[in-house]
């Protein structure tokens, strides 16, 4: 540790007074193994290039910029290796690097599919970031198309699927947008379809109404002129205009029937009782 520390105190006490007054405010940043080392790697190139650093002083501020245990390369490094910057990147690369969790991003970007009830902006940004993370070395052009092909094939509804394979979207946002208004125009049509069937089969069932009303009306139009309209010989009187069964002649006659048969019954249980009394006033005479 201590031969560590004298050796950045040399590169520090080695760096030109060039190097300090052109030094800027954009600070490196630091690593500490927790991070992700391309993010460090990425954020410490950007601020190489905006200071104007050279290779020497890039290795300098490197080291400057190593936290904890990720110093401990330095212990295997000679004082030669410690000025190399492409040398020193290699060493942190190949101990805090993202290789070995690459394929472990590619292999969950190629079985993601989208959940149930899981929205599609939510899809879209996870595989978004799988994209990122398992090819974190290729062009932006390339993590879109990569983003594009897990983005649609990884979509549940078939049927959006082959709308998006049709307009081959160029960016992964695009996909995601054109995505939206398919999910839209097909989830409105729908609506309007069951509200048509709806209004059809009102439609239809105040029509099967209007037809049986005007039925009934028909049949009872019918009987009304058939009933008028006879015009044959009734088969109770003799007479023609009505029917038998509308004959004014046997109603009165069978009226005039049920009065004479009241009457019969009357005098038939009355008359016993007559006899019965004139019966006993003849025995008291005698």
């Amino acid at each position: 540790m201590e031969e560590r520390l004298l050796n950045m105190t040399k590169y520090e006490n080695g760096i030109t007074s060039n190097h300090i007054q052109n030094r800027t405010t954009s600070k490196p940043p630091t690593f500490d193994g927790e991070t992700s080392w391309l993010v460090f790697k990425k954020e410490f190139e950007a601020a190489a290039q905006i200071n104007g650093w050279n290779d020497k002083i890039k290795a300098v501020d490197l080291i400057l910029s190593l936290r904890g245990k990720t110093a401990d390369v330095l212990q295997k490094a000679s004082e030669r290796d410690q000025e190399d910057y492409l040398l020193l990147m290699k060493a942190l690369g190949s101990r805090y690097g993202d290789n070995h969790k690459e394929m472990l991003h590619q292999a969950q970007l190629e079985v993601r599919c989208q959940q149930h009830n899981e929205r599609l902006q939510e899809f879209h940004a996870d595989i978004e970031r799988l994209t990122r993370l398992a090819y974190p070395m290729v062009t932006e052009d390339m993590l879109e198309l990569f983003c594009i092909k897990s983005f649609i094939s990884g979509l549940r509804d078939s049927e959006l699927i082959q709308h998006l394979k049709i307009i081959r979207p160029k960016t992964g946002t695009e996909a995601l947008v054109r995505a939206l208004e398919f999910e839209a125009a097909k989830a409105t049509p729908t609506q309007s379809r069951t509200s048509h069937k709806v209004r059809q089969v009102e439609k239809e069932k105040d029509t099967i109404i209007s037809e049986l009303i005007k039925q009934l009306k028909a049949i009872v139009s019918l009987s009304r002129v058939n009933r008028v309209s006879f015009r044959g010989e009734c088969y109770s009187c003799g007479k023609y205009g009505h029917s038998k069964r509308e004959c004014r002649s046997r109603r009165n006659r069978d009226e005039d029937s049920k009065i004479l048969r009241g009457r019969t019954l009357a005098v038939d249980t009355i008359a016993p009782r007559i006899v019965k009394v004139r019966n006993k006033q003849v025995e008291s005479y005698q």
